[in-house]
């Protein structure tokens, strides 16, 4: 999910244990996407996920001045 938050847009997602995951970046939407910098965390609320092997995460992306594109990219 996305939702802004005064000058950040939050983004949520679901990660499980066994998958790998990667927040990316692009002023372009054009590959190759680079990794952010941005470090996702463990929000406390982990209610309502689909099973046991899954975790929430959480990524504040700072809204500036400069066109940016975020994805997350998961392999299992």
């Amino acid at each position: 999910s996305v939702e802004t938050s005064g000058a950040n847009l939050i983004i949520r997602w679901s990660e499980r244990a066994s998958g790998t995951y990667i927040l990316q970046e692009s002023g372009t939407l054009e590959n190759p996407w680079a990794t952010s910098a941005i470090v996702p965390t463990e929000p406390l609320d982990q209610s309502g996920l689909y099973s046991e092997d899954y975790v929430r995460k959480e990524a504040m992306v700072p809204i500036d001045n400069a066109r940016k594109f975020v994805r997350v990219e998961a392999t299992e």
